[in-house]
């Protein structure tokens, strides 16, 4: 991940209560990180639980999109996927998006061989998952 980015999708950092409620998705970066991990790693029973502490926090400040670089993660085990698959739901049940991108090959091939990969926007790009999301957004 980059070094463990996952960043929020929102109109400059800060959202209007409405906004926030409704779950508007921009594409500039607030800064929001699940940093602090080494640049090629590992997502396991070792390192999911703060992982996923990072990553809901986000949903529970009110963050409805979030886009997560993965990048940097070489291996994911199943509690690594459990972390993924918690947050896609949380989001969900907010009324929120979650993109992945830059995912490498043995990781896109435990997401497959799991059947994970329908659930998740998965892109190359940071770029690209930002306007999946927004396509997304938009077609809700």
């Amino acid at each position: 991940m980059n070094g463990g980015t996952a960043e929020t999708a929102s109109p400059s950092g800060r959202r209007s209560q409405t906004e926030a409620r409704r779950g508007t998705c921009r594409s500039e970066k607030t800064g929001a990180t699940a940093s602090g991990w080494s640049r090629q790693w590992a997502v396991d029973s070792t390192t999911s639980g703060e992982l996923e502490q990072r990553l809901l926090a986000q949903v529970g400040s009110g963050e409805r999109c979030v886009v997560v670089d993965m990048a940097g993660i070489e291996y994911i085990s199943s509690a690594g996927l459990r972390v993924f698959l918690r947050l896609a739901r949380k989001l969900k049940d907010a009324g929120g998006t979650l993109a992945l991108y830059a995912m490498g090959e043995p990781v896109r091939q435990v997401f497959e061989l799991a059947g994970f990969l329908p659930l998740f926007a998965i892109e190359a790009s940071r770029e690209l998952a930002i306007a999946r999301l927004e396509e997304k957004r938009s077609s809700r």
